[in-house]
């Protein structure tokens, strides 16, 4: 039972990394969930340091090799993709992207709204 639980509880977190993910991505290309980036943020740079802080290897997994699992691999990695996959560099490139995205937006909004507040003052 304890196994079960650390394994999901372990999907359920890679379900709210791509949440995470999709809402940076979705505010730098459309403006979409301006009102959850910053949690989405916080997300992603809480799980990095967690990631970090255990010696960049996931706790969960060793955690549910040391139950007994054989791979270690949350339900998302055994039911879809066949075993453990390590998705950090792809979470990692997504983020990277989605978050110059998002900086790109944010300056842009930015320039435009001081040039505006600048031909109103005029």
């Amino acid at each position: 039972m304890l196994l079960f639980l650390v394994k999901f509880i372990h999907s359920v977190i890679v379900i709210y990394m791509l949440a995470c993910l999709f809402v940076i991505w979705q505010y730098g290309l459309n403006d979409l969930y301006v009102e959850w980036l910053k949690l989405a943020f916080a997300s992603i740079l809480l799980e990095a340091i967690v990631y970090a802080v255990f010696g960049f290897h996931c706790p969960l997994t060793e955690w549910a090799v040391a139950l007994g699992d054989d791979t270690g691999a949350d339900f998302i990695g055994e039911l879809f993709l066949l075993g453990n996959v390590n998705f950090v560099s792809s979470f990692a490139i997504f983020f990277t992207g989605g978050t110059m995205l998002a900086i790109w937006r944010y300056l842009r909004e930015n320039a435009s709204d001081s040039s505006s507040k600048k031909n109103a003052m005029e």
